[in-house]
């Protein structure tokens, strides 16, 4: 049976939304981890960014314990990107070979996941 223009519109929003989620969790890793580089945020009046983003962390952090350790939000995210790909249709390419995709990707993981090392080193 084939999908209606409705539901494969209704698809393409529901993995735009998974994209969407994973750079918003992206920028609050980075927020969380690296907190020094958005301390220079100004306030607007009474509306303070920085409060509010904290306040919003540190909730995510006693429901979900997102933030414990760098690893465990670079693997949700990692999960939520590789839900996006799946989902996504992109235009397939033949001149593209097996073997290349299994190289990018495995490149692409291992610096996804060996930053850790580099960027939060105590």
């Amino acid at each position: 049976m084939a999908a209606t223009h409705a539901e494969k519109e209704g698809r393409a929003k529901g993995v735009d939304l998974l994209l969407s989620v994973a750079l918003l969790l992206t920028f609050l890793h980075h927020y969380w981890y690296s907190n020094d580089l958005f301390t220079g945020i100004p306030s607007f009046g009474s509306f303070n960014p920085n409060a509010l983003l904290n306040l919003i962390l540190i909730r995510l952090n006693e429901r979900y314990d997102l933030f414990l350790h760098p690893l465990i939000t670079k693997i949700v995210v990692f999960f939520l990107l590789i839900l996006y790909s799946i989902g996504s249709r992109g235009k397939i390419d033949p001149s593209i070979k097996v073997k290349q995709v299994y190289l990018y990707a495995s490149m692409g993981t291992i610096l996804y996941f060996l930053n850790i090392y580099f960027l939060y080193q105590s």
